[in-house]
Order: C-alpha cells, then sequence, then structure tokens
C-alpha cells in the first residue's frame, strides 16, 4: 500500500504527514499538494522544507487559475457556505491527479484536519471515495496548534511565517474562507 498525504502547505498536514511517515515509513509515502496561486511565498519555502525532512518526494497539481481568478470566474465571493474555490482549484484537480496516477486498492489517502475538525470526517470520506480516507490529526495525541508548531520547531523546521502574525491556519494566503 502507498500513502499520499494531502499537504496544504499549513502546519497540521505537515503534521499529519508526519504521523504517516513514521508509521508506514518515507519510502511509501508522497506528499500531494493543490497549489490555489495565492499561497503566501514562505509557504513554498515550508513545503519544501518539510517534505525533505520527511524524506518524502512532493508533487504539485494546479489547475491553472489563481483564486482571484477561479472567483472571477464564478462571478462571486466565496464564503463557508459556498468555498468552490476549495473544489475548483484543490478537490479537482487532486482527484485528476490521483485517478491518472493511483488506484483505490493500492493507495491510501491521509488529510491534515485536526481533532477539533472531526465535524468534516463523514463528508471529506465521502468525497473522496472509493480510495479509503484516514486523519491522523484526529487520533491521540491531541495536538493544539501552538503544539504543533512547537513540534516543528523543535525538530528544526521554520513554520509558514502567516502563523506568526497570528492567523489561525497559512492556507490561501492566510484568506481561506
Amino acid at each position: 500500500m502507498q500513502h499520499i498525504i494531502f499537504l496544504s502547505s499549513g502546519i497540521t498536514s505537515w503534521a499529519a504527514g508526519l504521523r504517516v511517515v513514521q508509521q508506514y515509513g518515507a519510502e511509501n509515502c508522497m506528499g500531494l499538494f493543490a497549489d490555489t496561486g495565492v499561497e503566501d511565498e514562505d509557504n513554498y519555502r515550508f513545503l519544501k522544507e518539510s517534505t525533505e525532512a520527511l524524506g518524502i518526494p512532493l508533487v504539485t497539481v494546479s489547475r491553472g487559475v489563481n483564486l482571484w481568478q477561479n472567483w472571477d470566474e464564478n462571478h462571486a465571493i466565496p464564503n463557508n457556505r459556498m468555498a468552490f474555490c476549495s473544489r475548483q482549484l484543490k478537490q479537482e484537480p487532486s482527484r485528476k491527479w490521483l485517478k491518472e496516477n493511483t488506484t483505490p486498492e493500492t493507495h491510501t489517502l491521509h488529510i491534515g484536519i485536526a481533532w477539533d475538525e472531526l465535524h468534516r470526517v463523514p463528508a471529506i470520506r465521502k468525497g473522496w471515495e472509493p480510495w479509503q480516507v484516514t486523519f491522523p490529526m484526529t487520533e491521540a495525541p491531541y495536538l493544539n496548534k501552538p503544539a504543533t508548531l512547537a513540534l516543528a520547531a523543535e525538530m528544526g523546521i521554520k513554520p509558514p511565517r502567516l502563523y506568526s502574525y497570528g492567523l489561525p491556519h497559512a492556507n490561501c494566503g492566510g484568506g481561506c474562507v
């Protein structure tokens, strides 16, 4: 079984990747990053350094338009009730890559949502069928964001700078809906 770790370029998906690599070995893992085209430049540094530290290859997928172009195409401003940007810029390019390069029988997906996001698990699991999906950060030991940031620092990995600005996440340049 091969393991695909969905990396958002944020700290929680990195921590999920760390747990997956520790459990299955780096040789059986890889990272998958869906680029929205508006990530903070330091997120790209973090992705490179953190995947190198994990010892895994990183595949980047993109729809070829950035977040702002996507919003314009849809004639709307996304919000938490209409996050089409996540579907069109992350899920669809990732699913296309998965269909072309993996099978549900040979690959498991790992997503870095945290223990305080358990309400999201059923929809995410259903959305990625027929692949098996796990959520490593929803399992003990439970880490909050400061503990996860500290873990990275202890390992010599500098987290994305958006966290130092007090933002709760680093996705989409800090502006994820």
